[in-house]
């Protein structure tokens, strides 16, 4: 992706499972949120991909007014958050999200990290309390809810589905559930799409 768009992207390598992404995901944040002072961050799994050059900067332009929360909608259907007392909470997903510093900051830099039912804290799953959060103080979220799902095994809100092999309109793809064997192939036969020019 970095190569066939031209994209300057950070890639950084988290010790999965030895650590999860929303430890690695806080630890980023602090490290470079007062050093660096970045506007924004974007982070994107690496079983996902931008389906189209523009894609970036589509997201940007969402975000650039500093109220808006964007990204990819995802529903952890197995990590209760404690507040609701459910697991039924859409939110936007760690796999691709993009948010100004400022929120983050004005929302008291709410932990990445997922928690367990027996948990005090939220619960919930990776990155889901900076979608509660921001909705608790009022900030613009914007979701992309999938388009196209190759297999349909997780539930989102309204009845609707994600599971593996995701669309994101002609934005992002987002292959998860790496313990199927056949989701490699899914994600090396949509990168090739890419490539090749046929993504429509």
């Amino acid at each position: 992706m970095v190569d066939y768009f031209k994209f300057n992207i950070n890639y950084i390598q988290c010790p999965f499972p030895a650590m999860s992404h929303g430890w690695c995901m806080n630890q980023i944040l602090r490290e470079t949120i007062d050093s660096l002072k970045p506007d924004y961050y974007f982070f994107l799994d690496s079983d996902a991909i931008f389906l189209k050059k523009e894609a970036m900067d589509i997201m940007y332009d969402f975000v650039k007014n500093k109220r808006t929360l964007f990204g990819i909608t995802q529903q952890s259907n197995h990590k209760k958050n404690n507040i609701t007392n459910s697991k039924i909470h859409a939110y936007v997903s760690q796999a691709c999200v993009c948010f100004p510093s400022k929120i983050y900051n004005e929302l008291n830099r709410p932990c990445m990290d997922h928690w367990s039912d027996g948990s005090d804290e939220f619960g919930g799953d990776t990155a889901e309390r900076l979608t509660y959060e921001a909705k608790k103080k009022g900030y613009l979220i914007s979701m992309i809810y999938p388009s196209n799902v190759y297999l349909k095994n997780s539930n989102l809100d309204s009845g609707l589905m994600f599971g593996m092999g995701n669309t994101y309109s002609d934005l992002v793809y987002h292959v998860m559930q790496q313990d199927n064997p056949i989701s490699k192939d899914l994600f090396i036969e949509e990168c090739k799409k890419v490539i090749n020019g046929n993504i429509k």
